[in-house]
């Protein structure tokens, strides 16, 4: 009888489940650029949700063009600032719109949230068999020796060695001085405001660290070397032990997104990423506060407790300076590969060696 009721439960869960992705689906509206883009297998089109992202989207378009991407697809959720039309005035930019908010809240539980549902269909739409980079806009993704390895080598390396995932490791980016004295810094340059961050407080688990509804059998790891980070920063000030890897860089084939972190299906590249992350700059505080009485987290997810627990700290104890003596500045991403936060195998510095020689660096 318990077999029959749980069938029952999980029927209904997949019939309620695309319902709402029909729903969804029906909702996304194109509103700027253009609808489908033409690309070679050793370029990569960037696709972003953002919901009032004013304060980090000039920094967010500029690096990953900067950094040789094709294409920027932004799907925004209700923004009422400036995002849209911040996006609006550069090239090579799409920009859709969904009126309801994605996130935890979402029907399709079964299988995605919302989100993960999105960047599904966006991902299909636009990069069918060829390659996605899927970046938070509050994030800036880099690589090791970007500075000599031009992000087409990069693909074509991975192409090569039939990878079809990159790993990359969040960190938190921050100033050295109290969030009550920065809300405008950052607005162009989040690289000139953020240059500190502190790994000390980062645990390198396993990289089959995953919880038992996402089966990491499903991925080959081409470096044992590459571990799954967890902690940071945000454990030191806030106590809340958050996952730091992902899967942002991925070939859009038989790949399964399975969360905002967590890919199954691919063969993952045999060097880690970073993923620059700016949440700490600006007026952080005040987003959180925003946040949570716009209702744009709900009550009940792990994730709402994290936030109140973060405006509870900055309430009690004071807007923070979240620079400590443990503290680094950054000078280039190739730092990350000497510290040990990023991993790479020979095979991939031969690469950076073949291209520092064509370059004439080398």
């Amino acid at each position: 009888m318990t077999f029959f009721l749980n069938l029952i439960k999980k029927s209904v869960g997949k019939i309620f489940g695309l319902l709402d992705e029909l729903y969804l689906r029906a909702t996304i509206k194109h509103i700027h650029g253009p609808k489908k883009i033409e690309y070679s297998k050793n370029e990569v089109v960037v696709i972003c949700l953002v919901c009032e992202s004013e304060f980090f989207i000039k920094s967010f378009i500029e690096h990953h063009f900067s950094l040789g991407v094709k294409h920027i697809v932004f799907l925004d959720n209700v923004s009422r600032d400036n995002t849209v039309s911040i996006a609006r005035k550069y090239k090579n930019i799409s920009i859709f719109s969904s009126n309801i908010f994605f996130g935890a809240e979402g029907l399709a539980r079964n299988e995605f949230t919302r989100a993960v549902f999105v960047k599904h269909y966006l991902a299909n739409r636009f990069c069918k068999g060829r390659w996605a980079l899927f970046a938070d806009v509050d994030e800036l993704f880099d690589y090791p020796f970007s500075d000599t390895v031009k992000l087409s080598s990069l693909l074509d390396y991975l192409n090569q060695n039939s990878y079809t995932a990159v790993i990359a490791h969040t960190l938190d980016m921050f100033s050295d001085r109290p969030i009550s004295e920065q809300e405008e810094i950052g607005k162009d340059s989040l690289k000139k405001a953020g240059r500190y961050y502190d790994i000390t407080n980062i645990r390198k688990n396993d990289y089959y660290f995953r919880p038992f509804w996402m089966d990491p059998k499903k991925n080959i790891l081409s470096n044992k070397e590459l571990k799954f980070y967890t902690g940071g920063i945000r454990k030191t000030i806030f106590g809340e032990d958050l996952w730091l890897t992902k899967h942002p860089l991925i070939f859009i084939e038989k790949v399964k997104i399975t969360s905002a972190h967590c890919v199954d299906n691919v063969r993952c590249a045999d060097f880690s990423a970073v993923c620059f992350h700016y949440k700490l700059l600006g007026d952080f505080h005040k987003r959180i506060l925003r946040y949570l009485q716009l209702g744009r987290i709900k009550k009940g997810f792990s994730i709402y407790a994290y936030y109140v627990k973060m405006a509870e700290k900055c309430e009690k104890d004071g807007i923070p300076a979240f620079k400590s003596g443990t503290a680094v500045m950054l000078d280039s991403v190739n730092d990350l590969v000497k510290n040990g936060f990023l991993t790479v195998s020979n095979n991939y510095l031969e690469l950076v060696s073949r291209c520092a020689k064509k370059s004439g660096t080398g």
